[in-house]
């Protein structure tokens, strides 16, 4: 078995946004398949630490924990932001360092990009390799993002969209290998002319499917989190453009929107049209699971939506965009209904709500396990294993 060393740049616990999914899914998965895990990662003050270490001990995986801070360099330095707030020096260096040492990993985990320089200077410490886990294709994602942005968001995201693609072709070219979240990702970067060997694999799921509950307590629900520009962009289009099309088909509906930190604009867009907000659900899947129709309706996205798959999970049809099924296998895509006009989304959901489909949860759940499974973390971890027993020899 693996010794795994991750590195990650918040607490991934309770996973409240699809980077932590990812993140906290796959750290089960390691558990699970008997692997040994230690996860090192930074908290914001006021987190509980101690309350995440008991419940990462429940799943066999051991935490250490640092305070992020503010760097007063970060507007001017040629990291992102989100890197330089990583930054550990003097004793807190020194403590992962001997974390690291009396751990023993087989090899680093970088999980995300903003755990690159850190990441990247364990592994060199400790003289093992690194692995990097990449949820997009960042130097587009954050173009994506910066495009769908308004103010004042719109500055900040500047400051990544313009130094991230640098920080990505560097990780890319010195890590071992690259985990690869979708495999247009890999063909994107590998166009940008950046290099490294790629390894796909899908978020990891280990639910369960269950049955949408009948009849559902409301008509359409759009499930994630409320504060990320391309969400927001996705949503106003929803609520502005498609919602009203769908009324004009179907009378009155009950139209619910749920996910982590709604913002302001969020707020007042739902205000306006008379929709129903639930903040900070402490479990997205059971509130879908009420829904009549699910529906997933950015216009833009980067390496694999993890929304969707929990809509897989609550058994009701789902309607979507290409770019909210960005990633997705081709089987799973089967299984929604995609359309990218207001006038198509409107109909396809305006369909169900009329003529309600029942879905069959033992088919989801064999769809999830074969696409999201643990045998997909299981194979990619020997492939990992093989490449470090390979430069091991080549020394």
């Amino acid at each position: 078995m693996s010794r795994i060393l991750v590195v990650h740049n918040e607490i991934p616990f309770p996973p409240r946004h699809g980077g932590a999914v990812d993140v906290w899914w796959r750290l089960r998965a390691f558990a699970a398949l008997g692997h040994s895990v230690l996860l090192c990662c930074w908290r914001r003050r006021g987190d509980a630490a101690g309350q995440l270490q008991a419940e990462l001990a429940e799943h066999g995986i051991e935490l250490a924990s640092f305070t992020r801070r503010r760097r007063v360099g970060a507007l001017w330095s040629h990291r992102p932001p989100q890197m330089v707030s990583l930054g550990l020096r003097g004793t807190e260096w020194r403590r992962l360092v001997e974390l690291g040492r009396a751990f023993a990993p087989s090899w680093v985990l970088a999980d995300g990009w903003p755990n690159a320089d850190v990441a990247l200077a364990l592994g060199a410490a400790l003289g093992r390799p690194v692995v990097y886990r990449s949820q997009n294709a960042e130097h587009e994602y954050w173009a994506s993002l910066l495009a769908s942005a308004r103010w004042p968001l719109r500055w900040r995201i500047a400051l990544t969209a313009g130094r991230v693609r640098g920080v990505e072709a560097e990780i890319r070219a010195k890590a071992i290998a690259v985990l690869e979240i979708a495999e247009e990702d890999a063909a994107t970067c590998a166009g940008a002319g950046m290099v490294g060997h790629s390894i796909y694999l899908p978020p990891t799921w280990s639910g369960v499917a269950r049955e949408a509950e009948r009849p559902p307590t409301w008509d359409v629900l759009y499930g994630g989190n409320l504060w990320a520009p391309n969400n927001v962009e996705g949503l106003r289009w929803l609520l502005e453009a498609v919602v009203p099309r769908i009324r004009e088909r179907v009378g009155t509906f009950r139209v619910v929107v749920a996910g982590a930190a709604p913002t302001a604009a969020v707020r007042r867009m739902c205000a306006a049209t008379g929709v129903e907000i639930i903040a900070d659900p402490e479990d997205l899947g059971s509130v879908m699971r009420r829904a009549g129709v699910l529906v997933n309706p950015v216009l833009r996205s980067g390496g694999v939506n993890l929304k969707v798959l929990e809509m897989l999970a609550a058994g009701a049809p789902i309607v979507s965009t290409s770019a909210g099924a960005r990633g997705l296998p081709a089987a799973v895509r089967r299984v929604l209904t995609l359309a990218d006009e207001p006038g198509a989304f409107a109909q396809a959901v305006a369909a169900r709500l009329l003529a309600p489909a029942t879905t069959d949860a033992g088919s989801r759940q064999h769809l999830l396990d074969d696409a999201f499974g643990h045998a997909r973390v299981a194979s990619a971890v020997r492939e990992i294993d093989a490449l470090c027993a390979q430069q091991t020899r080549a020394r």
